[in-house]
């Protein structure tokens, strides 16, 4: 019996030493994965910051991360007035309304006749 556990207690730290190792080698992957999304990102953001065409971005809370210039410049809403907040119909509207990206982000395309 003793010597079953410890056939068991080699294979499971064989098989441990096996897990460690691909680890080891998936870091520098996600290491460079990770740098090439914030640098995604990061084009991504001086892109609709210097897009001439007003442009905001939601995230599926309806919370704005992105309102660029142009927005800011059409609308007279500055983007350190809304980002982070679910106010981009102040752009559009006098008072609280979904805007056509409210009804995308809800998959409610439906509705945009209404």
């Amino acid at each position: 019996m003793e010597d079953k556990t410890k056939e068991h207690l080699i294979e499971e730290i064989e098989s441990l030493r096996r897990q460690v190792a691909r680890l080891e080698q998936e870091k520098p992957e996600g290491k460079w994965a990770k740098q090439a999304l914030r640098e995604s990102e990061q084009r991504l953001g001086i892109i609709l910051q210097n897009s001439p065409i007003p442009a905001f971005v939601i995230d599926k809370n309806h919370k704005v991360i992105y309102w660029n210039a142009a927005l800011e410049k059409c609308s007279g809403v500055k983007a350190k007035e809304v980002i982070g907040t679910e106010q981009h119909w102040r752009a559009f509207y006098s008072e609280k309304r979904p805007c056509m990206v409210d009804l995308l982000v809800d998959d409610a395309a439906e509705q945009i006749p209404q």
